[in-house]
């Protein structure tokens, strides 16, 4: 991965101290400058995962069904799908590179040729070239990535006006077509993953449920509760009963009589005792002795209440 200093530095990398850029010609503009790129490994800070080009044949055929079908072509093989990308991408964008090309080849023997026959040479290095360099990025060995003749003609550009536009055509337009194929390799991975995320849930969910069912109808006789009574539904809404006494630590029940502690209802059942019939405050000055008393009578009022009105 090579880049500039300012493109290292908006991704959150930087350059190393004391390392040495790569010194590349670019071509642009019909202007000839130079650039210096570092490796990433001469770089340091946010972590950056390339794009994994090892490509292993599902990938390749995926990509080949999904950019054939992007791009209307005919193959159904990898290498020829990239071969035909770059006769489309060249045919369409070439002659947008070629502008000002007279003046590369001011006194040079291309100048001699006919036009079209030297615009149809350029026409087939080019895409051999851009074949070949999306072919190598995409871990193609040399054997399956196919080209003609138009590479023997490369000797012929030798001049550096001519080897900088051809170098700048090439990798401009082999970058596009990789763009692509880049953006198309991760839509992939991220519908993998998603898939291996869906299937593994299923797994769990499909484990839990089995787990949760009883293995045969005995087991599920023991686990089963006791059967409890059902109550009854009533004859209808009943009339609201009279509040509850409510007792106040410092003044004492709160009633309204009928429910009192200690008397009898409507129905003559006892109701709740009063605690402190049993446990009068203590005679004493002693602050610390009146709050364990009342503690003692709060917990004595909860146990009379959960026993004989909660659980009663």
């Amino acid at each position: 991965m090579l880049a500039t200093t300012p493109i290292w530095n908006k991704f959150g990398r930087y350059i190393n101290k004391g390392a040495t850029g790569l010194a590349v010609c670019e071509y642009d503009n019909a202007r000839l400058t130079i650039k210096h790129l570092f490796d990433i490994s001469q770089t340091n800070g946010r972590e950056i995962i390339p794009t994994n080009w090892q490509l292993d044949n599902k990938i390749k055929a995926e990509l080949t069904s999904r950019l054939s079908y992007t791009h209307n072509l005919t193959s159904s093989d990898f290498t020829e799908c990239l071969n035909q990308l770059a006769e489309e991408a060249v045919a369409e964008r070439l002659d947008d590179y070629l502008q000002d090309f007279d003046f590369d080849i001011e006194g040079h023997l291309f100048s001699q040729l006919p036009k079209d026959g030297l615009l149809s040479q350029i026409q087939e290095i080019v895409k051999e070239s851009v074949a070949y360099f999306i072919g190598k990025r995409c871990s193609l060995a040399d054997d399956e990535i196919h080209t003609g003749d138009g590479m023997m003609t490369i000797a012929h550009f030798d001049s550096i006006p001519l080897i900088a536009r051809l170098g700048h055509t090439v990798t401009d337009i082999s970058k596009g077509i990789l763009q692509e194929v880049e953006r198309t390799i991760k839509i992939i991975e991220q519908e993998r993953r998603m898939t291996h995320e869906q299937n593994r849930d299923e797994l769990h969910q499909e484990g839990r449920s089995a787990a949760s069912k009883p293995s045969n109808f005995q087991q599920q006789q023991g686990r089963q509760p006791a059967l409890r009574q059902v109550r009854q539904n009533g004859d209808g809404v009943p009339a609201r009963k009279p509040s509850a006494a409510v007792y106040d630590f410092e003044n004492g029940w709160h009633t309204d009589g009928e429910n009192a502690p200690g008397s009898q209802g409507s129905s003559g059942e006892n109701r709740v005792h009063h605690p402190t019939e049993a446990e009068p405050m203590p005679a004493t000055e002693d602050i610390m002795e009146k709050t364990r008393h009342l503690n003692s009578l709060r917990s004595s009022a909860e146990e009379i209440v959960l026993n004989e009105i909660v659980f009663r």
